[in-house]
């Protein structure tokens, strides 16, 4: 009876054992979970940065561009001004 009960507290702490490596390999796990879960928020986040400045940097070059386009527009408007102004002597002579 005695080798029977002995039997049993080894099962038991063999048993108690196991199952505190299995919870310190699962809290490992999450731990790393955590770890890994935070690198790629912080991943995302920076590619949202990213993304949000190369989007305004469009817009940006989208508004120089409009700038551009409204001033030569001007330009070719007053040489038009001045070509239509200009007697059709000084128009033969220019071409």
């Amino acid at each position: 009876m005695e080798a029977a009960q002995q039997s049993l507290s080894q099962i038991q702490e063999e048993k108690d054992r196991l199952a505190r490596e299995r919870n310190e390999r699962v809290r490992m796990l999450e731990e790393d979970n955590r770890k890994r879960q935070a690198e790629y928020e912080q991943q995302l986040e920076e590619i949202e940065t990213r993304s949000k400045r190369t989007v305004e940097e469009k817009e940006q070059i989208l508004r120089e561009k409009d700038i551009l386009i409204n001033q030569k527009d001007l330009l070719l408007s007053q040489q038009n001004l001045k070509l239509s102004s200009m007697s059709k002597d000084e128009k033969q002579g220019r071409l």
